[in-house]
């Protein structure tokens, strides 16, 4: 059984981790709303040369499936950090059970 000193650094740690992933969720969210705005301009400019207009439509799909890809892994990360957290939460909750029924124990 790990220690209540490493259950709350693991916490911690789960924590940053989060905190860093959310981040990079918004900076990919920030990329796509900047890559969206600049490929509408394209898409303008492209219904004059129609040649151009598939390679936006690919250029969009490509950056599309990298965005959607790295918001699948950040969200697979981050569900796998929700659970360490609920299972370091258990645990802490059945040490203090377990120190609680030792005091009373001591007491009796």
């Amino acid at each position: 059984m790990k220690s209540t000193q490493n259950l709350t650094k693991d916490i911690k740690d789960y924590y940053q981790k989060y905190k860093t992933l959310c981040k990079e969720i918004r900076n990919i969210k920030e990329e796509l709303n900047k890559f969206t705005m600049q490929y509408n301009a394209d898409w303008i400019n492209t219904n004059s040369n129609l040649i151009n207009l598939s390679n936006v439509i690919n250029n969009i799909k490509n950056k599309n499936t990298v965005s959607l890809n790295a918001t699948r892994s950040a969200e697979d990360t981050l569900q796998e950090l929700r659970n360490k957290l609920k299972q370091t939460e258990i645990i802490l909750q059945d040490r203090k059970k377990i120190k609680e029924n030792e005091f009373f124990r001591n007491i009796s």
